[in-house]
């Protein structure tokens, strides 16, 4: 045996480096055969980079959504509430929207019955399925924004304090009180210079003049890239009128002890109450209650990033192949187009882009 390999031993049988020494052989006689083919080291460099690249982003996506808690207090009681059609009109519904799976908003009305529910739930917020996009001026060059339009109890549903200032008072998603406006960490940082003093200060939205409530922590990410939040003014469509606009999207807080099950029963059978009240709005509409980590999942599964898919049922509407521009819309940066479901069921419309006006 060679002196060499004799020590080799030697250490080994003492508890050496033997398996350190193996691998650095290794990986010099891999090294070596990658500068004799530089083609299969380029191929192996990006095989290898697209790998973690991709288990990286898998992870990120995992650990956001299904092993991290939602950043909400006692997040395992939020749950999302939805409408359901049971009739032959699902079909067209799932075409015109198939990443919805046939649930969909809710109008303010059924929404105010669902805030009636004292016994099942904390509260009942609700955000719009259609954000508005105002223009803000003051403090700088004029700058279109993206506005998510929400329930004054929205953020207090779901648990999240402010980082600065205050959130929406009760009463404040009423007509004439409306006129506040809560900022996101980012658009703070960017536009405000993340000035502490920016609470209560009046911006200029649109040509009408704001108060800045607050601004919410960094932590908050918004899933559709709002800028900041404006309250709804739920009043203006309280009426029974309404009650086939369902373009109101809700996030409830269960009371502690009230199971999804119980309050799915509960839903379900004032629905069936509300069909035969109003049968030319909610004949053949169920409700389904979904909690709010499987609701995320879900979309996380089955809809692609950035997707921006909005479904509103209106009442009423003259004829089947009309486009609508949503007043809410302003510059013209999105447009309903609409197609009736059956004589005397109103429509569904989906929303698209079109060109901003110039």
């Amino acid at each position: 045996m060679a002196s060499d390999e004799a020590r080799r031993q030697a250490r080994i049988a003492v508890g050496g480096f033997g398996f350190l020494e193996d691998s650095l052989r290794d990986l010099r006689y891999g090294w070596r055969t990658l500068r004799r083919s530089p083609a299969f080291a380029l191929v192996a460099v990006v095989t290898l980079a697209l790998g973690i690249g991709a288990n990286t982003a898998i992870f990120t996506v995992v650990n956001a959504v299904l092993l991290r808690p939602l950043p909400f207090r006692n997040a395992d009681r939020l749950v999302t509430i939805w409408e359901k059609n049971l009739s032959g009109e699902a079909a067209q519904i799932r075409s015109l929207q198939p990443d919805r799976k046939e649930l969909i908003s809710t109008s303010v009305p059924v929404l105010m019955e669902w805030q009636a529910q004292a016994d099942l739930f904390e509260d009942v917020g609700a955000y719009s399925a259609f954000p508005a996009r105002l223009v803000l001026t003051g403090g700088g060059e004029p700058e279109e924004i993206l506005a998510g339009r929400v329930t004054a109890n929205l953020f207090s549903t779901l648990g999240v304090p402010p980082e600065l200032g205050r959130l929406f008072r009760p009463g404040e998603d009423r007509l004439g009180r409306n006129n506040v406006i809560v900022l996101s960490h980012a658009l703070w940082q960017k536009r405000f210079g993340g000035d502490k003093t920016v609470c209560g200060r009046p911006v200029v939205i649109n040509g009408a003049v704001f108060t800045v409530a607050g601004v919410m922590p960094s932590t908050f990410q918004p899933m559709s890239g709002e800028q900041a939040w404006v309250p709804v003014p739920v009043d203006a469509q309280s009426s029974d009128l309404f009650r086939g606009s369902r373009n109101m999207e809700v996030i409830a807080r269960l009371k502690p002890g009230v199971s999804v099950e119980r309050a799915q029963a509960v839903l379900k059978a004032t629905a069936s109450v509300r069909a035969r009240v109003f049968p030319k709005w909610s004949e053949a509409w169920t409700t389904v209650v979904v909690p709010l980590r499987e609701h995320l999942v879900g979309d996380m599964r089955g809809q692609a990033p950035g997707h921006q898919r909005s479904a509103l049922p209106s009442w009423p509407a003259s004829n089947a192949s009309t486009e609508l521009r949503a007043s809410e819309r302003p510059n013209g940066t999105r447009a309903l187009q609409c197609r009736q479901l059956r004589p005397g069921a109103g429509t569904l419309c989906t929303s698209r882009r079109v060109p901003d006006c110039g």
